[in-house]
């Protein structure tokens, strides 16, 4: 039997998690909501995430790694804000992220539709599908050349996560509600 409160403040961790990945506010040379931040409340939610899917156990070590990975970068960032960390490196980290959270959201959209959200479901699958387009977009390292589009594309961004936590919100309110 899982715990339905404990899934339902899984879901709200991962919404916050996803602020964390995808919104950055800097002071000095400090990102305030840091990556590695999101991470952590991800892998977090897995023990519960589990109880209806335990497929997604097998993203935990990647998880960890891109974790890992989102620390390394906010440390770098710190000391040397303008640079570059390894090109090469960065770009086999983002494809590795859009895999993540591809799977990741599947996972989630499959434990919405185990509690008959259908259309809550549709619309996770929905913004994975957008997310990862998105993420593909922003790894080609020419995007931020044309302000135009950095903008377009930041303000896209802006409006799928709040989406996203709308979503997940709405599974989160289903499932404290729900009783199976």
């Amino acid at each position: 039997m899982f715990q339905r409160q404990e899934l339902a403040k899984a879901l709200k961790h991962i919404a916050i998690g996803y602020l964390f990945i995808h919104v950055h506010l800097t002071i000095v040379t400090v990102d305030i909501l840091p990556n590695w931040v999101g991470w952590i409340l991800f892998l977090g939610a897995f023990g519960a995430l589990a109880q209806i899917t335990p497929e997604v156990e097998k993203l935990k070590t990647l998880g960890m790694i891109l974790g890992f990975w989102a620390v390394v970068c906010w440390i770098i960032n710190i000391f040397n804000p303008y640079g570059t960390v390894f090109l090469i490196v960065g770009v086999v980290f983002s494809v590795l992220n859009l895999y993540f959270q591809f799977k990741f959201l599947t996972h989630i959209s499959d434990v919405a539709g185990y509690f008959g959200c259908g259309t809550e479901r549709e619309k996770l699958l929905t913004i994975r599908n957008v997310l990862t387009v998105l993420g593909a977009i922003l790894a080609i390292p020419i995007w931020h050349q044309v302000p135009v589009l950095a903008f377009l594309l930041a303000l896209v961004c802006i409006i799928v996560i709040i989406w996203l936590i709308f979503v997940l919100f709405s599974v989160k309110r289903v499932i404290e509600d729900t009783t199976l």
